[in-house]
């Protein structure tokens, strides 16, 4: 897993993610975190990509499946470390291995 996609592009999500959750619960608004599913899957080929209507690349930092897949993983470690407590947790993400 390149450490530069999970480490850098979703600190920027956190903090925004922090600041939403502050403001929900400021206003006494229930918070609902929901993580993203994906079609994509380890290995896909080109042909597998564009068979399941994937396009790439979203930005150029998840270029290719195995990039892809790793900052997804990192969005969605951050909506998981952000539920619990007050925090109902909606899971379309596959479990961790």
């Amino acid at each position: 897993m390149p450490k530069r996609l999970t480490i850098s592009c979703p600190m920027r999500y956190r903090s925004n993610l922090e600041e939403m959750m502050r403001l929900l619960r400021q206003h006494d608004v229930a918070v609902l975190l929901v993580t993203l599913p994906t079609v994509v899957r380890p290995g896909m080929s080109g042909e597998d990509l564009q068979r399941a209507h994937v396009f790439f690349p979203y930005f150029p930092g998840a270029y290719g499946v195995s990039r892809f897949l790793s900052l997804h993983r990192a969005y969605n470690k951050q909506v998981r470390i952000h539920s619990g407590g007050d925090v109902i947790l909606l899971r379309h993400d596959p479990p961790e291995h």
